[in-house]
Parts: structure tokens; sequence; C-alpha cells
């Protein structure tokens, strides 16, 4: 049995792949330049565009993605959180895919570059479906090699962090697939609300 998990989208720091012009790539989003929340309950259609200048970007990215050959379920403009500066929001070309293209991080780019005319400031995510899933958590099976190890990488993490408000330590199967062994083992660090750590 699963449980949805509180968190929003996690990856081992080996999956994301930031380059030098801000845009980032992970197994099931490419977006930037400015990397944002994606947070779909926390969106809100850009209401600083007008509606006409809204459909002729989403008519032009439209076209740029059927002419690279990219299927999309959902396009549109949205306005996304600053995950760098809480005030900022920037107006997003949001792309949801079935399965993101081999070559995502170059159309990103190239959506970025044509609609940026229109939309100064402008970001693109191009994200799979998967992403839009809530995450789920399993228990860790008695027969997964971490399970032996546990009690020393627990100790060992206990030791390096700042425990003042840490408020639980977990080994569970995490991710957006509904069965354990889709999912990747995941070491999860509980602070309080509010908390300074990250």
């Amino acid at each position: 049995m699963s449980s949805v998990a509180p968190f929003l989208h996690l990856w081992r720091v080996d999956d994301i792949q930031e380059h030098l012009d801000g845009f980032i790539e992970t197994p099931y989003r490419v977006g930037g330049p400015i990397l944002c929340g994606l947070s779909l309950a926390h969106h809100s259609l850009h209401n600083n565009v007008d509606q006409d200048l809204q459909n002729r970007i989403i008519h032009m990215a439209g076209s740029i993605l059927d002419r690279k050959h990219i299927e999309f379920l959902q396009l549109m403009v949205v306005d996304l959180q600053s995950l760098h500066h809480d005030d900022d929001i920037c107006p997003t070309v949001f792309v949801v895919v079935a399965d993101k293209p081999a070559d995502a991080l170059a159309k990103a780019r190239l959506l970025h570059d044509a609609i940026r005319v229109f939309l100064p400031g402008n970001c693109v995510e191009i994200i799979s479906a998967l992403m839009l899933k809530p995450l789920q958590s399993f228990p860790v099976a008695p027969s997964e090699p971490i399970l032996p190890k546990w009690p020393e990488i627990s100790v060992s993490i206990l030791g390096t962090l700042d425990l003042r408000d840490i408020v639980s330590l977990g080994c569970w199967r995490f991710g957006p697939e509904d069965t354990a062994d889709k999912n990747r083992t995941t070491i999860v660090v509980g602070v309080y609300r509010g908390s300074g750590q990250s």
C-alpha cells in the first residue's frame, strides 16, 4: 500500500544537469532559463499578457513543437514562481508531454528564443505527464541491499546534520510510479516547517 508523499519532485543530485545558460534537465523535465517551482496548485494563467498575445504564443509554440515532431498533451502560458527569488513570477510556456523527448533541452531553448521577442523574460518548461502525478512512498523491502547498511547510514547522517530542526529520518521507495520497484530508494530527512535547513 502506498501513501502520497508530502514532497513535490525529488531526484538524485547526479540526475540534474545544470547548464551555463540557466536551463536544467532531469529525467522527467527540462526548463529554464530561470528555475521555477512546478506546483500546478500554485500557478495561474498569465494575467499580464492579453489574450490575443497568449493565443499567438501558444500557436507559435505549438507550430514549433509540431515541426520538431513533439507530441504534447497540454500547452499553455502560466505564471510560475521563481525558486531563486520569492518575489519573481515568471511567464512560462508550459508544455506537458507523454514522455520527455531525448532532445528536449534543444527544443526548450528553441522555444525560449522564438518566444522572447513577444514575451521578454519568459521561461519554458517541458515536462513528462508523470511529474503531474503525486509522488508515492513505499516501505523498503527487507531484501533490499540498503537495509543491512541502514543503521550505519542513519548514524552517519545524524552525526553530520544540525539536529535542532530534524523531526524524522527515513528510507523509502519514493517516486511517481505506482509500484515500489519502479521508484528509487530515497533517504528522506524531515525538518520543522520554517526551518532554515535544506
